[in-house]
């Protein structure tokens, strides 16, 4: 029988596979990886070597810029930046990683910022996300996003939630069992407040079984919260998420593996000494329903 947890935790218990040793993968080679593409960037940039600089993309690669303007494919990228090293003599590009993580052994991101100078003295400083993917052992870029420096923040949708920034565990000194999945949970604010990003890892008697990201953002369209989440066993959830008074109302879709879809119903809220208390409701695969189960999040910082 499954057991099921909220949003962004049901894949680590539907399979408990423990890695080898019981240890958390060892990802400072693709960290370091990631740094030499973007060292490679910097160089590549600052000699006006358009060649250089479109190898370091997969062949099927994007760039978009700060106007939106999408260039795909590493021979675009190539032509698009030899036209600007052409038209822009003598720029010096700085890039400042500010987050690497290694989502599994073929995709990776980067978030930071980028000055570019000029020899007249005139900097910009623009944000940026990167998407890299390992392809017969190798990392190369998959996509590079300049954000807007004035984007617009979501914080007033999302600021009632704001309590879930910090570290949480569902791990109970005083009561913790043998065999038992213990969750931890880091939550933390996006540039700009767009998002609330968490990053969970699934552990079960020390040994880490799943890890993965959940997004957290305003949907405009619908005018409505929306949680997007993704595992290192490649499951996704999207969670739409409404107030109901002190409670928050998650109602959840996950696409299985086998091609079935789970669908249930999570209520949230606040503990009397803090804690993130989510109830799972209405579990239901087809017509298969599961019992309701509750789980408990205390703050570790």
């Amino acid at each position: 029988m499954k057991i099921f947890v909220p949003t962004f935790v049901f894949a680590c218990l539907l399979t408990v596979v423990p890695l080898a040793e019981g240890q958390t993968p060892d990802r400072s080679q693709d960290e370091q990886a990631i740094r030499n593409i973007t060292a490679a960037y910097g160089r590549a940039f600052n000699q006006g070597d358009a060649k250089a600089l479109a190898a370091l993309w997969a062949p099927d690669g994007e760039y978009v810029d700060q106007t939106a303007t999408l260039i795909s494919g590493r021979d675009e990228i190539e032509h698009a930046f030899g036209n600007f090293f052409d038209n822009n003599k003598g720029l010096k590009l700085n890039i400042k990683a500010d987050k690497i993580g290694v989502v599994n052994d073929e995709l990776a991101f980067e978030m930071g910022s980028t000055n570019v100078s000029s020899p007249d003295g005139k900097s910009r400083t623009t944000q940026f996300s990167a998407n890299f993917v390992n392809r017969n052992g190798k990392w190369m870029l998959l996509s590079v996003h300049e954000l807007p420096n004035k984007a617009p923040s979501q914080y007033d949708h999302l600021k009632g939630l704001e309590w879930l920034t910090g570290n949480w565990t569902t791990r109970d000194p005083g009561n913790q069992k043998p065999g038992e999945t213990v969750i931890a949970v880091s939550c933390f604010w996006s540039g700009n407040q767009n998002f609330l990003i968490r990053e969970f890892s699934c552990a079960t008697d020390g040994k880490i079984t799943n890890m993965g990201t959940q997004r957290i953002g305003w949907h405009a369209p619908t005018k409505t919260i929306r949680s997007w989440s993704f595992d290192n066993k490649g499951g996704s959830i999207m969670g739409v998420w409404k107030p109901d008074g002190k409670k928050w109302i998650v109602n959840t879709e996950e696409a299985l593996n086998n091609g079935q879809e789970l669908t249930s119903v999570e209520i949230l809220s606040q503990g009397s000494n803090g804690e993130q208390v989510w109830q799972v409701t209405d579990q239901l695969i087809g017509e298969q329903a599961f019992p309701d189960k509750t789980y408990t999040f205390r703050r570790q910082n």
